[in-house]
């Protein structure tokens, strides 16, 4: 609904070792390899949200890396393992589990360039919370957040395949849906 001005955010696959520039109808995103605030290793792949106004601006040129993702498997994951990097402060976590509220998901505020893991069983969708764009720990800029996901799927020939995030990425973006409040305040 545009909860503080902001529309659907966008994810994006992102290595920090590269510049990339996304250009859509309305929007052109750029990545260094550099941000702001939210450095992740060279040579890593993360889920990078990026924030939009409902007037299609970007916060913080693009940086402020704030969303709310849900993500649908073709197959049940008998475990999945979320990696959130650089949560500093409330309103990351994870709200659904195949459509059900998740208690205490939601994460506690951690340390700079610090990596908080959350895992589930038997998953066949989640949505998620990254970052808090109303951050009161940030008062200039909100709290952006990064997402590392590792999973195994149901009844797969060799029993404790585990996929990695690039192919489990491009499987997640096949079935990703974006709801239509993208931040919520914390």
């Amino acid at each position: 609904d545009g909860a503080g001005g902001y529309g659907p955010s966008r994810l994006f696959v992102d290595d920090r070792a590269t510049s990339n520039t996304y250009v859509g109808s309305s929007l052109r995103v750029s990545f260094g390899t550099r941000d702001a605030g939210t450095n992740t290793g060279v040579n890593e792949y993360w889920l990078r949200p990026v924030a939009i106004t409902e007037s299609s601006r970007l916060p913080e040129n693009g940086q402020l890396e704030v969303g709310r993702f849900l993500f649908e498997f073709t197959k049940v994951m008998s475990e999945i393992t979320l990696d959130f990097f650089d949560v500093e402060d409330i309103g990351t976590g994870v709200l659904l589990i195949n459509n059900s509220p998740v208690g205490s998901s939601m994460l506690s505020a951690g340390k700079n360039n610090g990596i908080q893991t959350l895992t589930f069983y038997n998953v066949k969708s989640f949505e998620v919370q990254l970052g808090n764009a109303y951050s009161s720990k940030f008062p200039k800029y909100g709290d952006g957040v990064n997402l590392g996901i590792k999973g195994t799927p149901k009844a797969v020939p060799e029993a404790g395949t585990t996929l990695g995030l690039g192919a489990l990425a491009v499987a997640g973006m096949f079935g990703l849906r974006q709801r239509k409040k993208s931040v919520l305040a914390g």
